[in-house]
Protein backbone atom coordinates (compact mmCIF):
# COMPACT_ATOMS: atom_id res chain seq x y z
CA UNK A 1 0.00 0.00 0.00
CA UNK A 2 1.57 3.33 -1.15
CA UNK A 3 2.12 5.73 2.17
CA UNK A 4 -0.20 9.15 1.82
CA UNK A 5 0.68 12.04 3.68
CA UNK A 6 -2.57 11.94 5.86
CA UNK A 7 -3.67 15.69 5.17
CA UNK A 8 -3.79 14.65 1.89
CA UNK A 9 -5.92 12.05 2.68
CA UNK A 10 -8.43 13.77 4.93
CA UNK A 11 -7.53 12.23 7.83
CA UNK A 12 -5.66 15.68 9.24
CA UNK A 13 -5.47 19.13 7.93
CA UNK A 14 -3.01 21.85 8.13
CA UNK A 15 -4.37 25.05 8.72
CA UNK A 16 -2.21 28.44 8.72
CA UNK A 17 -1.96 32.44 8.58
CA UNK A 18 -3.09 34.50 5.44
CA UNK A 19 0.23 34.40 4.07
CA UNK A 20 0.13 31.10 3.30
CA UNK A 21 3.74 28.98 2.58
CA UNK A 22 6.56 30.07 0.27
CA UNK A 23 8.85 27.91 -1.19
CA UNK A 24 12.12 27.29 -3.49
CA UNK A 25 14.83 25.72 -5.09
CA UNK A 26 18.01 27.85 -4.82
CA UNK A 27 16.67 31.48 -6.17
CA UNK A 28 13.73 29.78 -7.91
CA UNK A 29 10.19 30.13 -6.30
CA UNK A 30 8.63 26.90 -6.58
CA UNK A 31 4.77 25.90 -5.95
CA UNK A 32 4.40 23.91 -2.36
CA UNK A 33 1.41 24.16 0.13
CA UNK A 34 0.96 24.05 3.25
CA UNK A 35 0.56 20.17 4.07
CA UNK A 36 3.83 19.67 2.88
CA UNK A 37 5.01 20.25 6.17
CA UNK A 38 4.29 16.49 7.01
CA UNK A 39 5.73 14.94 4.02
CA UNK A 40 8.30 12.33 4.85
CA UNK A 41 11.07 13.51 2.15
CA UNK A 42 12.67 16.69 2.01
CA UNK A 43 10.96 18.57 -1.44
CA UNK A 44 12.98 21.77 -1.68
CA UNK A 45 15.76 23.28 -0.47
CA UNK A 46 13.95 26.39 1.47
CA UNK A 47 9.96 26.35 2.88
CA UNK A 48 8.10 28.86 5.15
CA UNK A 49 5.04 29.78 6.66
CA UNK A 50 4.92 33.16 6.35
CA UNK A 51 2.91 34.50 8.75
CA UNK A 52 5.07 32.62 11.18
CA UNK A 53 2.77 29.25 12.67
CA UNK A 54 1.07 26.42 11.35
CA UNK A 55 -1.33 23.85 13.25
CA UNK A 56 -2.22 20.16 12.44
CA UNK A 57 -5.98 19.26 12.92
CA UNK A 58 -5.75 15.71 13.46
CA UNK A 59 -9.87 15.59 14.06
CA UNK A 60 -11.01 17.53 10.97
CA UNK A 61 -14.38 15.43 10.68
CA UNK A 62 -14.93 15.84 14.64
CA UNK A 63 -15.05 12.37 15.49
CA UNK A 64 -13.28 12.41 18.88
CA UNK A 65 -9.21 11.48 17.34
CA UNK A 66 -6.74 12.67 20.28
CA UNK A 67 -3.78 12.67 21.07
CA UNK A 68 -1.49 12.63 24.26
CA UNK A 69 2.29 13.76 23.18
CA UNK A 70 5.31 12.29 24.25
CA UNK A 71 7.49 13.80 21.74
CA UNK A 72 7.66 15.40 18.05
CA UNK A 73 9.95 16.52 15.57
CA UNK A 74 10.71 19.66 13.83
CA UNK A 75 13.23 19.55 10.50
CA UNK A 76 14.84 22.59 8.89
CA UNK A 77 13.45 24.27 6.35
CA UNK A 78 15.74 27.40 5.67
CA UNK A 79 18.69 26.84 5.14
CA UNK A 80 21.93 28.29 6.25
CA UNK A 81 20.93 31.91 7.97
CA UNK A 82 17.43 30.81 8.70
CA UNK A 83 17.28 28.60 11.13
CA UNK A 84 14.27 28.96 13.73
CA UNK A 85 15.91 29.68 17.15
CA UNK A 86 12.57 30.31 19.09
CA UNK A 87 9.43 28.48 18.79
CA UNK A 88 6.71 27.51 21.14
CA UNK A 89 4.59 23.91 20.82
CA UNK A 90 0.80 24.38 21.92
CA UNK A 91 -1.95 22.14 22.09
CA UNK A 92 -5.78 22.32 21.67
CA UNK A 93 -9.14 21.00 22.27
CA UNK A 94 -10.77 22.52 19.33
CA UNK A 95 -9.59 25.20 16.58
CA UNK A 96 -12.78 27.84 17.04
CA UNK A 97 -12.29 31.14 18.18
CA UNK A 98 -12.35 30.52 21.84
CA UNK A 99 -9.85 27.70 21.49
CA UNK A 100 -7.61 27.55 24.19
CA UNK A 101 -3.54 26.95 23.65
CA UNK A 102 -1.84 25.20 26.30
CA UNK A 103 1.85 25.62 25.90
CA UNK A 104 3.82 22.29 25.80
CA UNK A 105 7.11 23.15 24.80
CA UNK A 106 9.22 26.38 24.48
CA UNK A 107 12.38 26.81 22.76
CA UNK A 108 14.30 30.34 23.63
CA UNK A 109 18.03 31.35 21.78
CA UNK A 110 18.06 27.35 20.78
CA UNK A 111 21.39 27.46 17.96
CA UNK A 112 20.50 23.29 17.65
CA UNK A 113 19.44 23.93 14.18
CA UNK A 114 22.20 26.69 13.32
CA UNK A 115 24.85 24.65 14.68
CA UNK A 116 23.98 21.75 12.45
CA UNK A 117 23.63 23.71 9.67
CA UNK A 118 26.94 25.63 10.23
CA UNK A 119 28.58 22.01 10.06
CA UNK A 120 26.78 21.10 6.76
CA UNK A 121 29.03 21.72 3.05
CA UNK A 122 28.75 25.06 2.00
CA UNK A 123 26.51 23.93 -1.20
CA UNK A 124 24.19 21.66 0.63
CA UNK A 125 20.79 23.26 2.18
CA UNK A 126 20.49 21.74 5.75
CA UNK A 127 17.80 19.66 6.70
CA UNK A 128 18.07 18.38 9.69
CA UNK A 129 15.38 16.69 11.79
CA UNK A 130 15.72 16.97 15.68
CA UNK A 131 13.43 15.94 18.28
CA UNK A 132 12.23 16.77 21.62
CA UNK A 133 9.91 15.18 24.45
CA UNK A 134 6.98 15.92 25.74
CA UNK A 135 5.47 15.58 29.02
CA UNK A 136 1.56 16.19 29.29
CA UNK A 137 -0.84 14.50 31.11
CA UNK A 138 -3.73 15.56 28.37
CA UNK A 139 -4.67 14.46 25.14
CA UNK A 140 -5.30 17.53 22.75
CA UNK A 141 -7.15 17.18 18.82
CA UNK A 142 -4.75 20.14 17.44
CA UNK A 143 -1.25 21.59 17.97
CA UNK A 144 0.19 24.16 17.05
CA UNK A 145 3.95 25.91 15.94
CA UNK A 146 4.32 29.59 16.73
CA UNK A 147 7.92 30.67 15.83
CA UNK A 148 9.57 33.31 18.27
CA UNK A 149 12.78 34.03 16.53
CA UNK A 150 14.76 33.12 13.71
CA UNK A 151 18.73 33.95 12.65
CA UNK A 152 17.52 36.14 9.77
CA UNK A 153 15.25 38.34 12.08
CA UNK A 154 12.04 37.96 9.74
CA UNK A 155 8.80 36.81 10.49
CA UNK A 156 8.87 33.52 8.66
CA UNK A 157 8.48 30.16 10.00
CA UNK A 158 11.19 27.62 8.47
CA UNK A 159 10.17 24.36 9.26
CA UNK A 160 9.85 21.57 6.85
CA UNK A 161 8.80 18.83 8.60
CA UNK A 162 6.25 17.98 11.91
CA UNK A 163 5.93 14.56 13.52
CA UNK A 164 3.86 14.21 16.62
CA UNK A 165 4.71 10.57 18.47
CA UNK A 166 2.08 9.94 21.50
CA UNK A 167 -0.73 7.93 22.68
CA UNK A 168 -3.93 8.26 20.03
CA UNK A 169 -6.97 8.00 20.95
CA UNK A 170 -9.26 6.65 17.51
CA UNK A 171 -13.09 5.76 17.97
CA UNK A 172 -14.10 2.77 16.40
CA UNK A 173 -15.05 2.59 13.06
CA UNK A 174 -12.60 5.10 12.16
CA UNK A 175 -10.32 5.57 9.16
CA UNK A 176 -7.45 5.08 11.17
CA UNK A 177 -8.92 2.22 13.13
CA UNK A 178 -9.80 0.10 10.07
CA UNK A 179 -6.21 0.73 8.32
CA UNK A 180 -5.04 -0.62 11.72
CA UNK A 181 -7.22 -3.81 11.39
CA UNK A 182 -6.33 -4.27 7.91
CA UNK A 183 -2.79 -3.84 8.68
CA UNK A 184 -2.80 -6.57 11.57
CA UNK A 185 -4.42 -8.90 9.55
CA UNK A 186 -2.58 -9.25 6.69
CA UNK A 187 0.26 -9.42 9.11
CA UNK A 188 -1.23 -12.16 10.79
CA UNK A 189 -1.47 -13.72 7.20
CA UNK A 190 1.87 -13.55 6.52
CA UNK A 191 2.79 -15.35 10.01
CA UNK A 192 0.82 -18.12 8.84
CA UNK A 193 2.13 -18.34 5.73
CA UNK A 194 5.44 -18.65 7.21
CA UNK A 195 4.87 -20.61 9.86
CA UNK A 196 3.29 -23.54 7.43
CA UNK A 197 6.41 -22.81 4.81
Amino acid sequence: EVWVTPARSGLVRVVTGYGGVSASNGVRPIRAEQEDVIERTVICDTFAFNDGWFTIDLDPKDLGVRLRPSQYTLRNGGGKGRCVTGWVLEGAMSLDDNARWRRLDKHEDDQCFAMLANETDRDVYPHHSLSWGVQSAKSYRAFRVRMRSNQWGSLQLFVQGFELYGQLSVPNGHPLTESARRAAATASMRAADALAA
